[in-house]
């Protein structure tokens, strides 16, 4: 799909595995790092006089590797910084019979649209455990971003994470960062730039008045950078495009940022402690060739969605349309967000031993990591599995492991083309007409069932990212008593991809004639993922087990059916947290022992039926979760479940995915981890086959 998405094979996840993790390196200046695509993210050290020693490095005293930070490795991270926040707080405190407990950690993020790029991405790998989001809409209108501050905090996380709306250095800049160095509770991390504004020319377009500015800044910066990190984002090259006579991408191009960048580092590097970052230009230089690569990018498509809907600031155009000529692409923007992470995280955490994970392990390829009965989950080792026997009896761990790969948007990419192409040549293989070679327009999964199927099926779709993305419908309404149950299809052109979810919550002539169709027509789903067992347990369903195994034995013939060309897999339910409720209330039709029990009817009927896998492997994650439910009790607090309001419903991030209190659905978390399991199953085989030691 792109230099920045296409991975595959060549990908080699064990790249540069001997060498260790980054720590005690300045990331952030390509002076002394230098951007190695052959490698994915992988930084070469270059001699202090800026002389670039010699590439045999990679194998000594000047290589490292980055760490792919996760959600898990990015809390870590943030946890071990917040008690790194602690000690230096106290180290400032001139009382010594006082300990300070900071209730906060903050980071900020001050400056333009770019900035503001950088803040939502940084969040992306945060998960939301009990987010607040001050303004909690970002309101816009239809000709420009809304230009205001954003807070985001997390109590449990103890982390306050904020976004100023701050182009320009002008006194009120001045007047902020004066108020942050006086203050004893400073900012952990400052990220700021302040450049491509002062280029336009209804703000003077003047580099002399704007090293002035800054310089006069630089002095403020210089003393916050004592305690507090401080790092100035040189800008990015931009896509040149020629508009309209005054219009920005007149006034803003790549020879100018450059004579900018070049002003900023002269100016701050005079004031000890503020770091320059600059070693992302590589991958912002990417995306640029990319645009020329990939026309399809350049269509002439409507920036910003013409509605009054959520403005989503990850999904909504300019951020992966190549005609937004100043905003680098979200791909590029993830991978420098990797290199920020790996640059204030690492150092820190050198105590959690990155380089003792099990990377001599092969990858898991031709297993069915889906059944627990063949994988165990060792949470010593992350998500990390040993196989079974096929007589159930675990065999010695030695000779039967294999390792996960860690899927990130460049590989989920990679997983659709590959697929992709498996499906081409099945679809081939049916066709009758050997004259004939069947080029599929797309290729299609389907998500069936009640809500916890929606739940996987919008964990799913995290992982892809939106080149051409059309949902439909464009926004999930919601009322607030529930969620809304209906269809939704995601398709993208360029991925030739259609993700489906169908609410389904009950087996009924409904479900049977739509499996039915499918089995019938030509080009049937690539992958079907389903379960329909909770609402049969309800009173208002029957509440009898002997009646949903009846229906899924009916169900079961026609899915055996479609097994012979397509994936078909059933979730078996998780376990969910017991909580007490008033008579006739879902949490007394629904428990433990009845989801275990509707499972093991699930698993003795669909065994009968020739390629129908049973997927149960991540119950230890739910398990994990629910504990969790018991040690945080931050999670208990009696919150609404549902955003009071009629601004649209957020699958991801709302209360009931992340609140104890919603009994029945498992903590994103929990389901981001199975989602890797499902994963990598699905593309492991076809991915990875022919190179099983990578």
């Amino acid at each position: 799909m792109g230099a920045l998405c296409d991975s595959g094979t060549a990908e080699s996840p064990d790249d540069a595995i001997n060498l260790p993790v980054c720590v005690n390196n300045n990331l952030l200046d390509k002076r002394e790092y230098l951007y190695d695509k052959s490698n994915g993210i992988f930084y070469n050290s270059v001699g202090t006089d800026s002389t670039i020693k010699p590439a045999a490095a990679h194998d000594g005293p000047h290589s490292c590797r980055l760490l792919k930070y996760t959600a898990e490795l990015a809390v870590t991270c943030i946890d071990t910084l917040y008690q790194d926040h602690v000690i230096v707080r106290n180290q400032a405190n001139n009382n010594a019979n006082q300990t300070i407990i900071p209730t906060e950690m903050q980071f900020v993020f001050m400056g333009d649209s770019r900035i503001r790029q950088q803040f939502f991405n940084f969040l992306e790998l945060i998960p939301d455990y009990d987010r607040q989001t001050f303004p909690a809409y970002n309101q816009k209108n239809e000709n420009t971003v809304n230009h205001g501050d954003l807070d985001w905090c997390s109590s449990m996380l103890k982390l306050r994470v904020s976004y100023k709306w701050r182009p320009l250095i002008d006194d009120n800049v001045m007047e902020m960062v004066g108020q942050w160095a006086e203050q004893p509770q400073k900012p952990y991390l400052i990220f700021l730039s302040l450049g491509s504004h002062h280029m336009l020319a209804d703000n003077g377009n003047d580099h002399r008045l704007f090293r002035k500015k800054l310089s006069q800044l630089g002095k403020t910066l210089g003393q916050l950078a004592e305690s507090s990190q401080v790092i100035w984002l040189n800008q990015y090259p931009m896509v040149e495009l020629y508009g309209p006579t005054l219009g920005h991408n007149t006034d803003i191009h790549s020879a100018k940022v450059h004579q900018y960048n070049e002003v900023s580092r002269q100016t701050l590097q005079n004031y000890s402690g503020i770091r320059i970052w600059d070693s992302g230009n590589p991958l912002a230089e990417e995306y640029i060739r990319s645009c020329v690569i990939f026309p399809e990018r350049d269509e002439h498509r409507t920036f910003y969605f013409k509605s009054d809907q959520l403005f989503n600031p990850i999904i909504r155009r300019p951020y992966f349309s190549c005609l937004d000529v100043i905003h680098t692409g979200s791909v590029a923007l993830a991978y420098a967000t990797q290199i920020l992470y790996n640059d204030i995280c690492n150092t820190k955490m050198t105590a959690e031993s990155p380089d003792e994970d099990p990377i001599e392990l092969p990858v898991c390829v031709n297993n069915n990591l889906l059944d627990k009965r063949e994988y165990l989950y060792d949470k010593s080792n992350g998500i990390f599995y040993n196989t079974v026997g096929t007589d159930s009896t675990i065999k010695p761990a030695a000779a039967h492991s294999c390792r996960l790969v860690k899927y990130t948007a460049e590989l989920a990419v990679t997983c659709i083309d590959t697929l992709y192409q498996d499906h081409v040549i099945v679809r081939n293989q049916a066709n009758n007409n050997a004259n004939q070679t069947i080029i599929p327009t797309e290729m299609q999964f389907v998500f069936m069932g009640d809500s916890r199927i929606r739940q996987q099926y919008f964990n799913f779709l995290q992982l892809i990212p939106d080149y051409d993305r059309q949902t439909h419908p464009a926004y999930i309404q919601k009322n607030e008593n529930s969620f809304n149950h209906g269809d939704v299809d995601w398709c993208s052109n360029m991925l030739k991809l259609r993700v489906s979810y169908k609410w389904r919550p009950l087996i009924n002539d409904n479900v049977m004639e739509m499996v039915g169709q499918w089995a019938d027509q030509p080009q049937k789903p690539y992958l079907i993922f389903l379960s329909m067992e909770t609402h049969h347990m309800l009173v208002r369903n029957g509440n009898d087990h002997r009646l949903f195994r009846k229906k899924l034995s009916q169900l079961g013939t026609i899915l055996g059916q479609l097994a012979e060309s397509s994936q078909v897999i059933w979730l078996n339910q998780y376990p969910i947290v017991e909580l007490y409720g008033p008579t006739l209330g879902h949490n007394t039709d629904i428990h433990s022992a009845k989801v275990h029990q509707y499972n093991e009817v699930s698993r003795q009927t669909l065994q009968n039926y020739s390629g129908i896998r049973i997927w149960d492997s991540g119950n230890p994650l739910a398990e994990e979760y629910i504990r969790s439910c018991v040690i945080f009790p931050e999670r208990d607090e009696r919150r609404t479940f549902y955003l009071e309001s009629d601004k649209p419903f957020n699958p991801i991030t709302s209360k009931p995915y992340v609140n104890c209190l919603d009994f029945i659905h498992t903590g994103s978390v929990a389901l981001a981890q199975a989602t890797q399991i499902l994963y990598n199953d699905i593309c492991n085989t076809k991915m990875y086959s022919g190179n099983v030691q990578q």
